[in-house]
């Protein structure tokens, strides 16, 4: 049984203010970083170029290769990743009400390497399958506070969003991708083993 007091009356989620602010916090403060990195990124060029020659004959040549080969590219794309789910997430707030859900539980003992994997309270008290839960600021960044009840709009199947009550650390929820990892179980070979007499 879901409790919907304290949910804002609005057809869409995003016309509820403090949702509102806290998306808008969440763009600013990813597009902010990346302006930040950006600048950065074009300072140390511009140095590097000015001390080639003094980086070279300390032998450190290999660093800025590093730097504009792998660090580079993969932080532009975890930047320009957030943004994208920003904007999916703003269509998903625009196109449903927000509903109210008991809990969103993490699964303890498992990893994904796409986000939080969860599960959620359906309205009839069971657990959902596994899902995703994704903060677009910390990818893996997790609020216990969500295990005592989190508002909903849309659903996992095709995109939805999380956040606690009030409209507060917004997230995407979706079904977890394949490459989810569970805790190990013991292998066929190991229990033979441990039921195997001792030797000598």
């Amino acid at each position: 049984m879901t409790n919907d007091a304290g949910l804002p009356s609005t057809d869409c989620a995003f016309d509820h203010p403090e949702t509102r602010k806290a998306w808008r916090r969440a763009r600013r403060r990813v597009a902010g970083g990346l302006v930040v990195f950006v600048l950065l990124t074009v300072t140390a060029l511009a140095l590097t170029g000015l001390y080639a020659q003094d980086i070279r004959r300390a032998g450190a040549g290999v660093l800025p290769a590093l730097f504009y080969g792998l660090v580079v590219p993969c932080a532009l794309y975890a930047y320009i990743g957030s943004l994208r789910r920003i904007r999916r997430m703003r269509k998903v707030l625009q196109a449903n009400p927000w509903k109210h859900r008991e809990a969103l539980s993490k699964q303890a003992g498992t990893k994904d390497p796409n986000g939080v994997p969860v599960r959620l309270m359906t309205r009839e008290g069971g657990w959902s399958r596994p899902l995703t839960a994704r903060n677009p600021l910390r990818w893996y960044r997790w609020d216990p506070a969500m295990e005592n009840g989190v508002w909903l709009a849309g659903s996992p199947a095709s995109g939805a969003v999380v956040a606690l009550p009030g409209g507060r650390g917004l997230m995407t929820l979706e079904r977890h991708h394949r490459d989810v990892v569970s805790p190990r179980r013991p292998d066929r070979r190991d229990l033979k083993s441990k039921d195997a007499p001792p030797v000598g």
